[in-house]
């Protein structure tokens, strides 16, 4: 992944909810949100689409 070798800024579609679950999980896996806290607040949020 590219997020876990230092990617911090790319252009995607922010209402493509898919893309933002990918970014979201992959923020978390990195180790860049400490806690979940973000991951944890789109789940509540439903923002998610499986």
């Amino acid at each position: 992944m590219s997020i876990g070798k230092g990617l911090d800024g790319l252009i995607i579609n922010p209402l493509d909810k898919m893309m933002m679950a990918s970014l979201i999980t992959a923020e978390v896996l990195a180790g860049r949100d400490n806690y979940c806290v973000k991951y944890l607040k789109a789940f509540r949020n439903k923002q998610f689409k499986f």
